[in-house]
């Protein structure tokens, strides 16, 4: 039980950073090449699409951080 918590803590926390900056460079790519004119929180363009993707992408990724990590210890506690 100890080794499902642990592992799902530590995959939240990776894949939380993981979701971070793929979402920040995909939000930045959309936004510097097809919304310009886009506005969000006093910025413009890239930079406002970026946040934007960095915020999606984070709990994205500490979600699925959490399922693999559990997943993998549920695993590897079958195979001893």
């Amino acid at each position: 039980m100890i080794k499902r918590i642990l592992y799902g803590l530590i995959g939240c926390f990776v894949f939380l950073i993981v979701g971070l900056i793929a979402g920040l460079i995909v939000g930045s790519f959309i936004g510097g090449n097809f919304m310009k004119n886009f506005e969000y929180a006093g910025v413009m363009g890239y930079e406002a699409t970026g946040l934007i993707g960095a915020m999606v992408g984070g709990p994205m990724g500490a979600i699925a951080g959490i399922i693999i990590g559990v997943s993998f210890a549920s695993r590897s506690a079958g195979n001893r």
